[in-house]
């Protein structure tokens, strides 16, 4: 479920194109996102709520929807709308005279929704600390670029460190994904608590939380 249908049904509980370059990231990169899009002359640029970073959005998949869908809203001139998507981040090659620039592909549009905004909620990028059944301290450092690095503390002096990418897989959910030696990676799923700023992992019975100390 989206924020879209969070707000809808669960507001009790939160208050609240072809283009000739067909670069294209893989369908495995897809994630899900949530933000504030717009359209200005040619060109289209979405608003990441969860990191509070902007992309230029590709003219391919369902860029042509997504922009039909956007100015039936009627939007004001430079108006941003909130949207839901399913897409990826890419840079593509560099056109002449410009520097390449990391952008979003939109496979699936969700929904558009012009009463609804990023909240500061909506923001996961931060430090996270929590303490495991062995009473380690761990911090969780979300970074704006999808990456992640997540501290064992083992003591004073004694520190190791894994790193790897992050993605949002619901409005609720992220997976964080450490590669390996192999290249193969591993998948460990947190899900969210917005109100709260607090990533939970496991199930009730043996859950390691982690709390937002600082943005």
């Amino acid at each position: 479920m989206g924020i879209l249908g969070l707000l809808t049904g669960l507001s009790a509980c939160i208050d609240s194109s072809n283009s000739s370059n067909n670069h294209r990231p893989m369908p495995s990169d897809t994630h899900y996102f949530c933000g504030e899009f717009v359209v200005t002359k040619d060109s289209a640029t979405f608003y990441d709520c969860a990191t509070g970073i902007s992309y230029p959005v590709a003219r391919q998949d369902a860029y042509t929807v997504t922009v039909r869908k956007y100015l039936a809203q009627k939007p004001v001139s430079g108006q941003r709308v909130f949207i839901e998507l399913e897409g990826a981040l890419d840079t593509l090659p560099p056109q002449p005279g410009k520097d390449a620039a990391r952008t979003l592909f939109i496979e699936t549009l969700i929904g558009l929704d012009p009463q609804v905004e990023c909240q500061s909620s909506l923001l996961v990028t931060g430090l996270y600390e929590a303490s495991g059944p062995d009473s380690v301290k761990t911090t969780l450092q979300l970074l704006p670029d999808y990456t992640f690095a997540m501290t064992r503390h083992d003591s004073d002096t004694v520190e190791s460190t894994r790193r790897g990418s992050w993605g949002m897989s619901s409005a609720t959910t992220l997976e964080l994904n450490f590669p390996d030696r192999e290249g193969f990676e591993s998948h460990t799923r947190l899900r969210i608590d917005p109100q709260q700023e607090i990533l939970m992992q496991g199930d009730e019975n043996d859950r390691i939380d982690y709390r937002k100390v600082f943005l």
